[in-house]
């Protein structure tokens, strides 16, 4: 329960005003990575969201999900070409 107090990324994504897709594409990723820890789950998801802001500055159009590129704190995540 901590956890979810702690990272909760639904309310950050919501704060940064990140498309569904792109969350989507983070959690699935997440998921891949930690399927039996919560934590570390939401952890990365939160690292992810941060991550991408500062890179595109909150441009979320600049991002695609492709699942080749690596960013730093999100796998799986581009700039759009």
């Amino acid at each position: 329960m901590e956890s979810r107090k702690r990272y909760n990324y639904h309310q950050l994504a919501k704060q940064l005003g990140v498309p569904n897709i792109i969350l989507t594409g983070i959690e699935k990723k997440a998921k891949m990575e930690y399927p039996d820890d919560d934590e570390m789950f939401r952890c990365h998801v939160v690292k992810s969201l941060n991550s991408i802001a500062e890179k595109y500055d909150g441009d979320w159009s600049k991002c695609e999900i492709d699942g080749n590129e690596e960013l730093p704190g999100a796998r799986g995540l581009s700039p759009n070409k």
